[in-house]
């Protein structure tokens, strides 16, 4: 687990607002790495809104039509969409100065320099993103796939009328054949069979399948190697799936103990708190936070006890 816990008003915390809107720049080719939640979506969501807007140089933006944002999940491709469609709905009906103080923190420019023809193309690019045949395109890399096999079947050598199949759909096919190899195997391997579902830590031999699932050189080396040794199966199959070998629960508390970065997280506890400008939010987070990391379990079921945290400042 990292040990860097950083506080909103911290300068760290501000140089990584900067590199933010550094990759969002759209005349920079940017490639970024980043934990869930850190602000990836809407690194895309500055950069596309950039790309529609008037250039510094006095070109016109980018046409809606000319934009591809390709994800991997329909859910965060609809996540951007509602996301780009709201910002640029909230522009085409914004005051003036309310126009400019957002346009002028997008792009860290004056807002003074905005004048209202700039408003004006602004405002407009809620309506032409509706109206442009197609409209922003926002979609999942299998979605974009498709569409390209769908242009060129001859040369892919693919059905013109083929269809994707759902991942509900793929679910039920998947576990219908899991279902037959477990009903075959209680005939043929009962004894392999026993020992594969205690592998998979009481959730049965499917939860060891369904993460082999898509695995198949790894899954055909295991089945060629396969033993009736319990100490053999429970190795290879830790290696075949990559898992640690301490059991959940000892993960766990290794987590929230020897790797719980307990000192930055009190500093970070007391920055907030020590500071004029934390919003009621950040407090009340910063008290959840306490309660639930630096307090002593009881075990009769009452509420944990907290303990002090060292620089705390009482409001």
């Amino acid at each position: 687990m990292s040990d860097s816990v950083k506080s909103p008003y911290s300068e760290d915390f501000q140089d990584a607002i900067d590199a933010q809107f550094s990759a969002a720049q759209p005349t920079r080719s940017a490639w970024v790495e980043a934990n869930a939640g850190s602000g990836k979506t809407k690194v895309l969501i500055d950069r596309v809104a950039r790309l529609l807007l008037a250039r510094e140089d006095g070109r016109a933006g980018a046409k809606p039509d000319s934009i591809l944002c390709v994800t991997y999940t329909k859910a965060a491709a609809n996540e951007m969409t509602d996301r780009l469609f709201a910002q640029l709905g909230r522009w085409s009906v914004a005051q003036d100065d309310d126009l400019r103080k957002e346009l002028a923190e997008l792009e860290k420019r004056d807002p003074a320099i905005y004048t209202r023809d700039n408003l004006k193309d602004a405002r407009k690019l809620f309506a032409q993103a509706l109206e442009t045949p197609g409209g922003l395109r926002i979609e999942t890399i299998h979605a974009f796939c498709a569409r390209i096999l769908r242009r060129f079947p001859l040369e892919a050598a693919v059905s013109p009328g083929f269809v994707e199949i759902e991942d509900r759909d793929a679910q039920l096919l998947w576990q219908d054949s899991v279902r037959g190899a477990i009903l075959k195997a209680a005939r043929a391997y009962p004894d392999a069979l026993d020992i594969m579902s205690d592998a998979g830590g009481g959730l049965g031999a499917g939860a060891i399948l369904g993460e082999l699932r898509g695995r198949g050189e790894r899954l055909l080396e295991f089945a060629g190697d396969w033993t009736i040794d319990a100490e053999d199966i429970r190795g290879r199959l830790i290696a075949a799936l990559g898992a640690p070998a301490d059991s959940p629960d000892a993960l766990i508390e290794k987590a929230m103990s020897a790797d719980l970065p307990t000192r930055q997280l009190r500093a970070c506890l007391a920055e907030i708190r020590d500071n004029s400008k934390a919003k009621k939010t950040d407090l009340t987070t910063a008290d959840a936070l306490e309660i639930a990391v630096f307090s002593e379990r009881r075990q009769d079921g009452a509420p944990p006890i907290p303990l002090p945290l060292p620089s705390r400042t009482i409001r």
